[in-house]
């Protein structure tokens, strides 16, 4: 009697053991390892389209740009000339 309520406990190897559930566990890391194999490849052949511009780009508004900081000292009262010359000797 011990062995019949130990295989419906799932004490046995049969449908529901824990055959199947090593079986189940086995498939679902082969699914977990492959999609991160794809989500891998797929990282690494895409690609690297952020252009942040020239640095210090008084027009550009990404990271490296300083039109923020043109805008607000003109709106300060700073008289602002945006050239491509460097500064005279004066």
């Amino acid at each position: 009697m011990t062995a019949t309520a130990g295989a419906a406990i799932g004490g046995g190897t049969g449908a529901g053991g824990s055959g199947s559930r090593r079986g189940r566990a086995t498939i679902t890391l082969v699914l977990v390892g492959a999609a991160v194999v794809v989500l891998v490849l797929i990282g690494l052949a895409a690609p690297a389209t952020r252009n942040d511009g020239d640095p210090l780009d008084p027009t550009s508004t990404t990271a490296t740009g300083t039109k923020a900081a043109v805008e607000l000292a003109g709106r300060l009262g700073a008289d602002v000339d945006v050239t491509s010359e460097l500064p005279g000797d004066d």
